[in-house]
């Protein structure tokens, strides 16, 4: 468990980001949703926006939590790992976007 509230904030938009992760992953590849993304539909662009509000609040609350107040529990480490690596995905268009 973090140390710090920050900390439980991170964990927190990373176990968030990691279900809308998988959301965005499989309504992108399913042919059903297909033509739903296909006309930039608001809901798609909705889960896109919060997805990667999630994904840089994981960044963020997990460095400033690890690097400024040194928790280093299992919790923090892995949202900012994956922060960093979600980030980075949805930076370089790797999973589409609207």
């Amino acid at each position: 468990m973090p140390k710090t509230k920050l900390g439980t904030w991170a964990g927190r938009f990373f176990v968030v980001g990691l279900v809308l992760l998988a959301m965005l992953i499989v309504a992108y590849n399913t042919e059903a949703l297909d033509e739903v993304f296909a006309q930039r539909t608001v809901g798609g662009l909705a889960l896109w926006v919060v997805t990667a509000i999630s994904t840089i609040g994981s960044l963020v609350a997990g460095l400033v939590s690890w690097l400024k107040f040194k928790d280093r529990s299992a919790i923090v480490i892995a949202a900012t790992i994956y922060g960093l690596f979600a980030s980075t995905l949805l930076a370089f268009g790797a999973i589409p976007q609207n």
